[in-house]
């Protein structure tokens, strides 16, 4: 009985100090990217994002537009009054019982973006890796009342199979912007000779190299920093946040958990 509480008494400890570094990796972390960006919340969507990629970055329920140059822009809207505090965001998290090694990870992929994806010409968010939008039918366009038999051809709404999502044949905002009900893991493409990238973007050697490293990171601590990939998460009340089950004694990803509660 003695040497079973020793051995508890060590296994405690150790976790007792994994805690206490991943708290200090993570204020290293927010202070050396104090100067460049901050963590932010979409009011649309209700995603955490970094601040010094909301231009580029995609927002999948921001209002969409296209600009004079062509591209589309749905860009994530920051939280105003009260505003997002992170500190605040982090006595959330742990009040629910999220370790600082799952805190940590989770703002890791917050922070850090890869280059665009191929498929969807999005610029990917770490923690979004998986999260490449597709449906997995085509839509179909059925023939319009009274129409004649190629009603159809004139039909410009019809509905994905998969989910029931409206399709439209002819809309410039939906053929530049990537739409679906399910997700995939983004594709990276390394830039041409010339050193252009996808989608008029322009991706250097060194910033391909800078990527590579961040995928290879988050390779090895997918299950924490890549959040689950949810096409409508339920909204979860603020007061129900202490509340949250923990059974489970392994690593908990923070995917709907990261807080997305606080708007819709």
């Amino acid at each position: 009985e003695k040497k079973s509480s020793t051995s508890n008494s060590n296994s405690n400890g150790a976790a007792l100090l994994v805690s206490k570094l991943y708290r200090l990796k993570l204020e290293r972390l927010l202070e050396a990217r104090a100067a460049t960006t901050s963590v932010a919340r979409c009011a649309a969507c209700g995603r955490l994002y970094s601040s010094a990629h909301r231009n580029r970055l995609t927002c999948p329920r921001a209002r969409t537009y296209v600009d004079f140059n062509g591209d589309v822009i749905a860009r994530h809207v920051p939280m105003r009054s009260p505003g997002f505090e992170i500190h605040r965001h982090l006595q959330r998290l742990r009040a629910r019982k999220h370790t600082w090694r799952e805190i940590y990870w989770h703002l890791w992929g917050v922070l850090h973006v890869l280059p665009p994806c191929t498929r969807c010409r999005a610029l990917v968010p770490a923690s979004e890796l998986a999260h490449c939008l597709y449906h997995p039918s085509r839509a179909t366009f059925d023939a319009l009342p009274g129409s004649g038999a190629g009603g159809a051809l004139d039909s410009n709404e019809g509905l994905h199979q998969c989910c029931g999502a409206v399709a439209l044949r002819f809309d410039a905002v939906s053929e530049l912007r990537v739409t679906g009900c399910r997700a995939r893991e983004h594709v990276l493409r390394p830039p041409d000779a010339s050193g252009g990238g996808e989608g008029g973007e322009t991706q250097t050697l060194e910033e391909w190299e800078a990527a590579q490293w961040v995928l290879g990171v988050l390779r090895r601590h997918y299950s924490l920093a890549v959040e689950p990939f949810s096409h409508s998460p339920g909204p979860t009340p603020v007061d129900a946040a202490s509340t949250s089950s923990t059974g489970s004694t392994g690593p908990r990803p923070i995917g709907v958990d990261n807080g997305i509660f606080l708007a819709r």
